[in-house]
């Protein structure tokens, strides 16, 4: 397994500003209700949330997203749940790179969505978990930048 670092802290960080952008654009009132209307969405339509570049692995900071596979019949439900899928998908590509075996652990906004969660156990093959404090990277960052400190 590889060391887990603020690189690939950030990787996960930037596919989760896709979900902002859902609210940007008058998909969603609101990040909370995500899960709400991605349970309603069929699958299908791909989506690569590469908003603001791509991490890890690929360290591509010009990379953009894409959203194919629309036709007459996608509603504004089914762009939600590829959105969330998309998310999924990247994320469990870095657990792949980093070397995640057996269980993941996850944390932040999007840990609370049940379909995130269930995508990222079919595109992973991980048992997916929750972390009890699900702001558990963002307290572990800001205690990795206090003891830089000195």
């Amino acid at each position: 397994a590889r060391d887990i670092s603020v690189t690939g802290v950030q990787s996960c960080a930037l596919p989760i500003s896709a979900v902002e952008w859902l609210v940007r654009i008058g998909l969603r009132e609101r990040v909370e209700l995500v899960d709400e209307v991605a349970s309603a969405g069929r699958p299908g339509l791909g989506f690569v949330p590469a908003l603001a570049g791509l991490g890890s692995p690929h360290q591509d900071p010009s990379a953009r997203g894409a959203l194919s596979g629309l036709a007459l019949d996608t509603t504004a439900a089914d762009i939600v749940r590829s959105v969330v899928d998309g998310i999924a998908r990247r994320a469990a590509e870095l657990a792949d790179y980093m070397g995640v075996t057996g269980e993941l652990i996850v944390d932040g906004g999007l840990s609370r969505s049940r379909v995130l969660l269930a995508e990222l156990a079919d595109a992973s093959g991980l048992t997916i978990r929750r972390a009890e404090d699900p702001e558990t990277t963002l307290s572990g960052i800001a205690e990795v930048a206090w003891a830089s400190l000195g």
